[in-house]
């Protein structure tokens, strides 16, 4: 949480407030059970389980901020958190043969209660509130770029007279609200855009933006892009806070792709997925599985569901930007993907082989601005 609460200041210089979360987990699970004799059991489980409650939040109220000339506004609220999550199970029974893995990743709102508005926090949010401001550009922006990968695999065999069982499942979900707003203030924009007013949402001088992009200056400060395009440290070097960058830098993604394109040599398919542009944040779910017997099942499901809700508002507001524009933008790019794949061999006279897939993807998200 980043606030700037009852503040009177004049001639300022870049005031930047902003609420940064960021980093790279990963959590695997995985079993082994191996019997040899002729009527034995083998039985192999894991789980892995991953839960991010989100509250990161910034803040401008019941304040009066007068800008020097060139000198901008930030307030910025970013969740740049990457999860990888895997599990898996390898099993080898005399007459049976059992293989069990679950996966699931979760993320959503933390359930505490912001003293401001008497209202639970945004997984990501960034606002003004009951503020006189003048600036030469004002940036209210929440943006949550996400990804959660999560990957199951199990698989074993039994003897030629035995059952091979085998049931995997993967499931992810986004459950999020990222908001921007400005309610009952007055913010004034100095800055003269080029084509007189005319503008997009990196050019004007109020924006006020939600959504799951990317944003390669705040990357840089919580070290999110090593995360992206490095190999992993993990002494925790490449997490590092930088000094923060001036409100007005360069947030495409220019930067961090060129530098991706100079790393892609020697990267792991994870990486290489956390790496890849969707635009936004993305949900992909895997599981695999392999079993072999004279009867031999297996059930596999990958799923996932991206329920967030974007918001960007101006309320009981006045905005002077007359010669920049104004840009109130909520957008919506997220990527969901899963793949179910599985195989059973039987290896005995009347006997049976049965392999059963299923995936599952639902978004259910709203954007409003």
């Amino acid at each position: 949480l980043a606030r700037m609460v009852n503040v009177t200041a004049q001639n300022a210089g870049d005031t930047a407030v902003q609420a940064l979360t960021g980093g790279f987990t990963v959590g695997v699970g995985a079993s082994a059970a191996v019997t040899s004799g002729q009527q034995s059991t083998a039985i192999a489980a894991s789980g892995t389980l991953s839960l991010l409650h989100g509250a990161t939040n910034a803040y401008v109220a019941n304040s009066r901020l007068t800008g020097a000339p060139g000198s901008n506004l930030d307030v910025r609220g970013y969740n740049n958190t990457q999860i990888g999550l895997g599990g898996g199970s390898f099993y080898k029974g005399g007459s049976t043969g059992i293989g069990a893995v679950f996966t699931v990743s979760l993320a959503d709102n933390s359930a505490a209660i912001n003293p401001l508005t008497g209202e639970r926090y945004d997984f990501v949010g960034a606002h003004v509130l009951n503020t006189d401001a003048t600036f030469d550009r004002l940036a209210i922006d929440a943006q949550a770029p996400i990804r959660l990968i999560s990957a199951a695999a199990t698989g074993g065999v039994s003897g030629n007279d035995g059952a091979a069982i085998s049931v995997g499942a993967v499931y992810s979900d986004l459950n999020r609200t990222i908001a921007s707003s400005v309610t009952g203030s007055v913010l004034t924009a100095r800055a003269v855009s080029a084509d007189n007013g005319v503008c997009d949402d990196e050019t004007c001088g109020l924006l006020v933006a939600a959504g799951n992009e990317g944003r390669a200056g705040l990357d840089q400060i919580i070290g999110a892009a090593t995360a992206r395009d490095a190999a992993f440290d993990f002494t925790g070097d490449t997490f590092a806070a930088q000094p923060v960058d001036a409100p007005n830098a360069d947030n495409s993604n220019a930067a961090l792709i060129a530098e991706q394109e100079q790393a892609n040599e020697g990267r792991s398919v994870l990486r290489d997925l956390f790496a890849a542009d969707t635009g936004g944040a993305a949900i992909y779910s895997v599981a695999g599985l392999f079993q072999s017997g004279k009867t031999a099942a297996g059930l596999g499901f990958a799923g996932g569901s991206i329920n967030d809700t974007y918001t960007a508002t101006i309320e009981a507001s006045r905005i002077e930007a007359a010669n920049s524009g104004v840009a109130v933008v909520s957008r919506d790019t997220a990527a969901i993907a899963a793949l179910s794949v599985g195989a059973s061999i039987n290896r005995g006279n009347g006997g049976l082989a049965f392999m059963g897939s299923a995936t599952a993807n639902l978004i259910r998200s709203g954007s409003m601005a």
